[in-house]
């Protein structure tokens, strides 16, 4: 079990969200012209980076 800091979200929540944006790239690939930034997708890949690394607990 992990413990994370109380600002951070746990791994499984971050996941969910990078899946629910992936889909939405996929989608926006098919029927859009311009791709949406990749900046949110960024922020989630460095905030799950710092939820990886966070120490567990005994």
């Amino acid at each position: 079990m992990r413990f994370y800091a109380p600002d951070m979200r746990d791994l499984e929540a971050i996941d969910a969200e990078l899946r629910l944006l992936s889909r939405a790239w996929r989608v926006a690939r098919v029927i859009c012209e311009r791709m949406p930034s990749t900046e949110q997708i960024d922020r989630l890949l460095d905030e799950r980076a710092a939820a990886a690394a966070a120490p567990s607990r005994p």
